[in-house]
């Protein structure tokens, strides 16, 4: 149904009255379309017979993408004239590469200046996370990774066992001496045959304060050593290497930088 302005005693179409109840209250959209148009470009070409002639702050469109985005992107309205190219952004910012997915529907809203992206049809999962989708424009994160941040530097990837927990004990099975790496946090290093678990220096591998790791014997005796640090022996607050029995279990915890306590059962 095309614009209208109604004079005294028009008479409405019952066609008309239906077009508007099914926009209104079955959200049949007559503005909604396919968008054509070349590479980054998206033309909304309204039905025949629209009288858009200029772009109006508030304005909304939907439309079904004909293409992916791949930089930046620009909007066209065809109505009874040209309206664009605009620009496209989020916020104040260009659209990054994949932010339009073809085939995805899109709404976007005019707001006296330039388009603004209402909807998120693609995710950025490798690769730069841009500003423009709430990233940093600095990191990239994929499927199988967690970003961390402080609200204020680059996002980065967050690190098992010292930015988030594990719901168990992961197991590092060894079968020979084994030194710690900062993998380690949050598991229990098992030994299949005797050997030596060393807990290097902190200037060598920082592991933060509140590290803890737990050591499993099952074999003859083992020994736990630290480098050039400090570990207590829980109780006793001795000092130096440990022997871990065979079926002992110990628990080393940082306490400071370069402050370790250990306790446990078969620990001498």
């Amino acid at each position: 149904m095309a614009d209208t302005t109604f004079a005294s005693q028009t008479t409405i179409l019952s066609t008309w009255l239906n077009a508007i109840n099914n926009w209104i209250y079955r959200g049949a959209n007559p503005n909604f379309v396919t968008s054509t148009g070349a590479s980054n470009n998206y033309t909304i070409t309204l039905p025949s017979g629209t009288l858009v002639s200029s772009l109006t702050t508030g304005m909304q469109l939907t439309f079904k993408a004909h293409q992916t985005n791949s930089s930046a992107v620009t909007i066209t309205v065809v109505g009874s004239t040209t309206l664009g190219p605009t620009t496209l952004q989020y916020a104040t910012n260009a659209l990054a590469s994949g932010e339009i997915v073809s085939g995805a529907t899109v709404v976007i809203n005019y707001n006296g200046s330039t388009w603004q992206l209402m909807s998120v049809s693609g995710a950025t999962t490798a690769g730069t996370l841009p500003v423009s989708s709430g990233g940093t424009g600095a990191v990239t994160f994929t499927a199988s990774s967690l970003l961390k941040g402080n609200g204020t530097s680059p996002l980065s990837s967050a690190t098992a066992g010292v930015d988030y927990g594990y719901a168990g004990v992961p197991q590092n099975s060894q079968n020979a001496g084994y030194t710690l790496v900062l993998g380690d946090v949050g598991k229990h290093i098992y030994l299949a045959t005797a050997g030596v678990f060393t807990i290097p220096a902190n200037s060598s591998v920082a592991f933060p304060t509140g590290t803890a790791v737990t050591f499993v014997n099952l074999t003859s005796s083992s020994t736990i050593a630290i480098t050039s640090d400090t570990m207590y022996l829980s109780s006793s607050g001795s000092t130096g290497t440990r022997t871990l029995a065979q079926y002992g279990i110990a628990t080393a915890l940082k306490v400071a930088s370069t402050t370790w306590i250990v306790t446990g059962t078969g620990l001498t």
